[in-house]
Protein backbone atom coordinates (compact mmCIF):
# COMPACT_ATOMS: atom_id res chain seq x y z
CA UNK A 1 0.00 0.00 0.00
CA UNK A 2 1.56 3.27 -1.15
CA UNK A 3 1.54 6.14 1.47
CA UNK A 4 -0.90 8.02 -0.63
CA UNK A 5 -3.73 5.91 -0.02
CA UNK A 6 -2.54 5.67 4.23
CA UNK A 7 -2.53 9.58 4.45
CA UNK A 8 -6.19 9.17 2.55
CA UNK A 9 -7.38 6.72 4.66
CA UNK A 10 -6.06 8.56 7.54
CA UNK A 11 -8.19 11.66 6.38
CA UNK A 12 -11.13 9.74 5.44
CA UNK A 13 -11.00 7.90 9.63
CA UNK A 14 -10.45 11.28 10.95
CA UNK A 15 -13.65 12.48 10.55
CA UNK A 16 -14.89 9.52 12.94
CA UNK A 17 -11.66 9.66 15.33
CA UNK A 18 -12.92 11.55 18.23
CA UNK A 19 -9.75 13.52 18.75
CA UNK A 20 -10.57 15.80 15.41
CA UNK A 21 -14.48 16.55 16.37
CA UNK A 22 -14.24 19.50 13.88
CA UNK A 23 -13.49 17.44 10.91
CA UNK A 24 -16.91 15.65 10.63
CA UNK A 25 -17.90 19.58 10.13
CA UNK A 26 -15.97 19.61 6.64
CA UNK A 27 -16.96 18.76 3.43
CA UNK A 28 -15.26 15.23 2.45
CA UNK A 29 -14.49 16.05 -0.57
CA UNK A 30 -12.67 19.32 0.24
CA UNK A 31 -11.05 17.65 3.33
CA UNK A 32 -9.75 14.93 0.61
CA UNK A 33 -8.65 17.77 -1.83
CA UNK A 34 -6.77 19.50 0.89
CA UNK A 35 -5.05 16.08 1.91
CA UNK A 36 -4.22 15.16 -1.92
CA UNK A 37 -2.28 18.95 -2.25
CA UNK A 38 -0.87 18.84 0.77
CA UNK A 39 0.65 15.26 -0.39
CA UNK A 40 1.72 16.29 -3.37
CA UNK A 41 3.65 19.35 -2.33
CA UNK A 42 5.53 16.97 -0.08
CA UNK A 43 6.59 14.80 -2.52
CA UNK A 44 7.31 17.20 -5.40
CA UNK A 45 9.46 18.89 -2.42
CA UNK A 46 11.60 15.80 -1.74
CA UNK A 47 11.72 14.93 -5.28
CA UNK A 48 13.28 18.57 -6.17
CA UNK A 49 15.82 17.75 -3.17
CA UNK A 50 17.01 14.05 -4.51
CA UNK A 51 17.66 15.71 -8.14
CA UNK A 52 19.53 18.56 -6.30
CA UNK A 53 17.93 20.60 -8.56
CA UNK A 54 19.37 24.18 -8.18
CA UNK A 55 18.26 27.14 -6.30
CA UNK A 56 14.99 26.81 -4.05
CA UNK A 57 13.30 23.46 -3.61
CA UNK A 58 9.54 24.31 -3.14
CA UNK A 59 9.52 23.85 0.36
CA UNK A 60 5.50 23.51 1.01
CA UNK A 61 3.79 26.38 2.66
CA UNK A 62 0.73 25.32 4.17
CA UNK A 63 -2.70 28.02 5.82
CA UNK A 64 -1.35 29.69 9.07
CA UNK A 65 -3.86 28.91 12.37
CA UNK A 66 -5.54 32.49 11.69
CA UNK A 67 -8.56 31.81 9.17
CA UNK A 68 -11.80 30.57 10.79
CA UNK A 69 -12.37 27.35 8.68
CA UNK A 70 -15.49 26.20 10.58
CA UNK A 71 -18.72 28.00 11.65
CA UNK A 72 -18.34 27.89 15.72
CA UNK A 73 -20.97 29.40 18.28
CA UNK A 74 -19.61 31.28 20.82
CA UNK A 75 -21.48 31.74 24.14
CA UNK A 76 -20.54 34.35 26.92
CA UNK A 77 -22.13 33.87 30.33
CA UNK A 78 -23.40 37.80 31.84
CA UNK A 79 -24.42 37.82 35.50
CA UNK A 80 -27.13 40.59 35.36
CA UNK A 81 -26.70 43.24 38.65
CA UNK A 82 -29.98 44.50 38.09
CA UNK A 83 -28.35 47.61 36.23
CA UNK A 84 -30.93 48.41 33.66
CA UNK A 85 -30.05 51.28 30.79
CA UNK A 86 -32.17 52.82 28.08
CA UNK A 87 -30.58 53.24 24.44
CA UNK A 88 -31.74 55.58 22.13
CA UNK A 89 -29.96 55.11 18.70
CA UNK A 90 -29.62 57.92 16.81
CA UNK A 91 -28.75 59.86 13.50
CA UNK A 92 -26.35 62.85 15.27
CA UNK A 93 -25.27 60.32 17.74
CA UNK A 94 -24.46 56.15 17.33
CA UNK A 95 -26.53 56.41 20.68
CA UNK A 96 -27.64 58.00 23.82
CA UNK A 97 -28.69 55.90 26.75
CA UNK A 98 -30.23 56.71 29.74
CA UNK A 99 -27.54 57.59 31.31
CA UNK A 100 -26.47 60.93 29.39
CA UNK A 101 -23.53 58.85 27.61
CA UNK A 102 -23.41 59.78 24.08
CA UNK A 103 -21.68 58.05 21.72
CA UNK A 104 -20.73 59.48 18.54
CA UNK A 105 -21.06 58.15 15.13
CA UNK A 106 -17.79 57.34 13.62
CA UNK A 107 -17.76 58.53 10.49
CA UNK A 108 -15.25 56.00 8.52
CA UNK A 109 -16.05 56.41 5.15
CA UNK A 110 -15.66 60.45 5.58
CA UNK A 111 -12.46 59.83 7.73
CA UNK A 112 -10.36 57.15 4.92
CA UNK A 113 -11.67 58.91 1.49
CA UNK A 114 -8.22 60.79 1.13
CA UNK A 115 -6.60 57.16 1.19
CA UNK A 116 -9.64 56.09 -1.12
CA UNK A 117 -8.94 58.78 -3.58
CA UNK A 118 -5.00 57.83 -3.37
CA UNK A 119 -5.49 54.54 -3.73
CA UNK A 120 -8.22 55.04 -6.85
CA UNK A 121 -5.81 57.24 -8.95
CA UNK A 122 -2.89 54.77 -8.91
CA UNK A 123 -4.64 52.10 -10.13
CA UNK A 124 -6.30 54.67 -12.77
CA UNK A 125 -2.02 55.56 -13.73
CA UNK A 126 -1.29 52.18 -13.63
CA UNK A 127 -4.72 50.66 -15.94
CA UNK A 128 -3.92 50.80 -19.94
CA UNK A 129 -6.40 51.51 -22.43
CA UNK A 130 -7.29 49.14 -24.89
CA UNK A 131 -4.32 46.50 -23.68
CA UNK A 132 -5.55 43.48 -22.51
CA UNK A 133 -3.04 41.74 -20.34
CA UNK A 134 -2.23 44.17 -17.91
CA UNK A 135 0.66 44.79 -15.42
CA UNK A 136 1.62 43.52 -12.43
CA UNK A 137 1.48 46.79 -10.92
CA UNK A 138 -2.16 47.40 -12.27
CA UNK A 139 -3.42 43.95 -10.47
CA UNK A 140 -1.40 45.03 -7.00
CA UNK A 141 -2.75 48.27 -7.18
CA UNK A 142 -6.37 47.25 -7.19
CA UNK A 143 -5.65 44.33 -4.77
CA UNK A 144 -4.67 47.45 -2.71
CA UNK A 145 -8.18 49.02 -3.60
CA UNK A 146 -10.24 46.50 -2.70
CA UNK A 147 -8.79 45.71 0.50
CA UNK A 148 -9.09 49.34 1.41
CA UNK A 149 -12.77 49.27 0.30
CA UNK A 150 -13.34 45.78 2.39
CA UNK A 151 -11.61 47.11 5.34
CA UNK A 152 -14.09 50.54 5.05
CA UNK A 153 -17.12 48.70 4.97
CA UNK A 154 -16.52 46.49 8.01
CA UNK A 155 -15.62 48.87 10.13
CA UNK A 156 -19.37 50.17 11.08
CA UNK A 157 -20.98 46.52 11.95
CA UNK A 158 -16.91 45.61 14.13
CA UNK A 159 -18.03 49.28 15.87
CA UNK A 160 -21.39 48.33 16.80
CA UNK A 161 -20.31 44.69 17.82
CA UNK A 162 -17.47 46.18 20.15
CA UNK A 163 -19.68 49.30 21.32
CA UNK A 164 -22.49 46.54 22.46
CA UNK A 165 -20.23 44.16 24.28
CA UNK A 166 -18.76 46.78 26.05
CA UNK A 167 -22.27 47.85 26.85
CA UNK A 168 -23.48 44.94 28.49
CA UNK A 169 -20.31 44.30 30.29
Amino acid sequence: MSNATTYKSFVHNAAKDSNFPWAKKLNSQARLASADRAWQSIQRFYKNCRLKLPGKKGYPKFKKFTRFLVNVERKETHNFEGNVVGIDLGLNAFYTDSNGDVVENPQYLRKSEKRLKKLQRRVSRRHKKGKKPQSNNYHKARIQLARANLKISRQPKDHAVKTARALIQ
